[in-house]
């Protein structure tokens, strides 16, 4: 499952998951939604999380939309001198059950 931030992350997963070789479900954003990703200089590789703003003091990890309200976070906790880092995971992967049977 791919749950892309925004249109500059959107416009990178569509051409990696039509070369991908297998199923691949893509969570659509809908609605007026801000490209973030591009001030960051964010490539999108498949099955990888990107540090997207690097921090010492607190990693938020998040995905889809809500990077956009991370990095936000990210910028108001900087006014008071708490160093933010966030990690763009939007890849996630469906876990795998054996079958004990």
């Amino acid at each position: 499952m791919i749950d892309p931030c925004d249109a500059h992350e959107i416009e990178q997963v569509v051409p990696a998951i039509a070369a991908h070789h297998g199923p691949v479900y893509m969570r659509l954003l809908r609605g007026q939604v801000p490209v973030v990703l591009a001030e960051y200089g964010y490539q999108f590789e498949l099955g990888k999380a990107k540090l997207v703003r690097d921090g010492k003091d607190v990693l938020i990890i998040s995905s889809g939309l809500m990077t956009m309200r991370a990095l936000e976070a990210a910028m108001g906790l900087a006014d008071d001198h708490v160093d933010v880092g966030v990690l763009q995971c939007s890849h996630h992967q469906a876990a795998r059950f054996r079958d004990h049977s």
